[in-house]
């Protein structure tokens, strides 16, 4: 995807938490847009490897896992060097948090605006 030369100097600007949350949050707007094939392109190429070898795997798990307005919850973070790890708390905000699910996004930055993530398969 091709990205403005604002967006990624805004991005730049951003604290590093702030920015990893802003990745995340590209993730789950494909996901709530029901762009599957955008954020099945976001994944880690291992990861997808291992958990969604097709487009098609990824679309049916997204559609049974994830809620279709997500309401997110970050309770942790941490870094190891290029790589981040958030503990998210995931709920549909139709019904509110006592639906929430803790998962664990994983998101290597591999420079401003190109990242991929990964995330705990439930």
């Amino acid at each position: 995807a091709k990205v403005d030369s604002m967006e990624l100097h805004a991005l730049g600007a951003m604290e590093e938490r702030d920015r990893i949350e802003y990745y995340l949050g590209q993730f789950i707007d494909a996901l709530e847009k029901s762009k599957y094939e955008k954020a099945y392109n976001m994944l880690n190429e291992n990861f997808r490897k291992n958990f969604f070898p097709t487009l098609e795997d990824f679309t049916t798990y997204a559609k049974t896992k994830f809620p279709m307005m997500f309401s997110i919850e970050h309770t942790n973070i941490e870094r190891n060097g290029n790589t981040y790890i958030l503990w998210v708390n995931v709920a549909n905000s139709l019904s509110g948090k006592d639906t929430a699910v803790e998962y664990n996004f994983v998101i290597r930055e591999n420079d401003l605006n190109k990242y991929e993530l990964s995330f705990s398969v439930k």
